[in-house]
Order: C-alpha cells, then structure tokens, then sequence
C-alpha cells in the first residue's frame, strides 16, 4: 500500500467502524476480566479519558495491522457472505484461528505440567531431572496462562511458584526448594482435566460457532448422499485447517454442554441431508 491508498482505508467507514468496534470491546474487557488483553500491551494511566484514548489508538493499529495480513481461507469470506465488515471479517477470523490453536497447545501443556509438578512433588529425584522440570514449567508461565489456570481450579495461588521458576531455572537453590515444597503441597489438589485431546481445528471450530453465531437450526449438517458434512463452519474450518481430519462434533458438544451449564439457549442436533 501507499500513503494515499493507506489514508484513505483510515479514513473509511468499514475502518473506523472497525475500530470502534474492537476500541469497545478491549474497553469491556478491561473493565471487567481479572486480567485484561490490554494490560498485557501498553502502560494504562488509571485515567479513564487517557485510557480510552490509548484502547482506541491500539484498536487502530491493530485493525491497520490486521488489514494488511493475508486473507483468510475460510472464515473471512463466510462471514462476508453472511453480511459482516469486510475488516471485521479478517479480524475475527484471525482471532478465532489464534486463540483456537492456544487452547489446543495449553490441553497439551496442562498435562505436561501437571505431571511435572507430580514428579517434582516426589522425593529423591536427581537434580538433572528437577532442572528440566522447572524448564518445562517455566516456558509454560511465560507462553500460556496454564499453570495459573490448575493452580485456580485447585483452590490455590500460583504466585510464588510464578515467581520463583526464573531463579530456580538459573541454579538458585533455595528457589528450588521452595518450589519442591510448593509441589509437594500442590501435588494432591491438582487433576489432569478428563477427555479426549483438543486440537487446534477442533478447538477453532468450537470458538467461531460460539462468537459468531449458528446459521440455520443445526450446529452442523450431514449429508447422506455426499457421506460428509456440508454445512458452511465445517467447510470453513476445513479450509483454515487444510490436511486435517476434521469432524464438527465435538466441538458442537463442548459448544452445547458449556452452554448448558450457563443456561444459554442449545440448538438442535446436527441435521441430516439427503
């Protein structure tokens, strides 16, 4: 792009509905989520005008960012189809894309560092061993929120473990003495959650039919004479996810059962076609 052509997509009004639309909802994520995206991004001022006026700046880059990011496969033109605005439309498919393979990497990183704590909890563990523990539990801190969230689900607080691991990762001693005790503590209250494996396609599919809505009654939709599932989100996911095996049940049953459990409105079965 050049300058005339990028000032006219900020000055567009696709663009500054755009921003208007992710400036809210960093705003309602900031006010009431425990940790807020934003925080993580730039140094808030506790002044609600300067603030606001710092989320909107970072809306903007982020939409002018988004922009120029590749097309994607499957979502994006779904959801332009269904009427959405076109740089709307590549954000939430980014977004979805990201966070779905997230939640896939931490179902596999909270099995890993469950079972690290477990080993770290037992006695007589060579200290070769327990450094590459501390690693493992260390990358975990600084990629995923997964140590926090076993730590919550346990009734307990992960903050010390947190803040130990980069001394004990650096041959500190009595840091690693205090995170074998922590283990030892933590050890018998932490679980490894049940169920099959989350993968990325699934765990993407799961996120776009919450944010964006189900078309039609079905969740998904089965063709008899086609022996596959023809409904757009599968297509879609397919698409975002080329070279995977992937079925839209699981995720429509994790969709149902967590909706079940907020009391949210469940739409039908998948429909068969013929």
């Amino acid at each position: 792009m050049n300058a005339g052509s990028d000032l006219n997509l900020l000055l567009s009004w696709p663009f500054r509905e755009a921003v208007d639309e992710v400036a809210e909802l960093l705003m309602s994520d900031l006010k009431t989520s425990r940790e807020p995206v934003v925080k993580e991004i730039v140094r808030l001022t506790g002044i609600e005008a300067q603030d606001t006026r710092l989320v909107r700046g970072l809306a903007t880059v982020y939409i002018f960012a988004t922009s120029r990011c590749p097309a994607s496969r499957g979502y994006e033109p779904l959801l332009i189809k269904r009427g959405e605005n076109p740089l709307l439309a590549r954000v939430k498919a980014f977004v979805a894309v990201d966070q779905g393979r997230k939640i896939a990497d931490e179902s596999r990183r909270c099995r890993e560092v469950v079972t690290a704590i477990r080993f770290l909890a037992k006695p007589n563990r060579s200290r070769w061993a327990v450094n590459r523990k501390i690693a493992l539990l260390l990358a975990a801190s600084r990629e995923t929120r997964v140590i926090r969230a076993i730590f919550i689900e346990a009734g307990l607080s992960d903050h010390i473990l947190i803040n130990l691991l980069p001394y004990a990762a650096e041959g500190g001693e009595m840091a690693t003495e205090r995170i074998l005790e922590i283990a030892r503590m933590a050890a018998p209250r932490i679980r490894i959650r049940r169920g099959p494996k989350v993968f990325a396609a699934s765990a993407t599919h799961e996120l776009f039919l919450e944010k964006n809505g189900i078309r039609g009654a079905s969740a998904y939709s089965y063709s008899e004479s086609e022996g596959d599932f023809v409904d757009e989100a599968t297509k879609a996911t397919r698409l975002e996810f080329p070279g995977t095996r992937f079925g839209p049940q699981p995720a429509s049953r994790r969709l149902k059962a967590r909706r079940q459990l907020a009391g949210a409105p469940i739409s039908r079965r998948g429909s068969k076609g013929v």
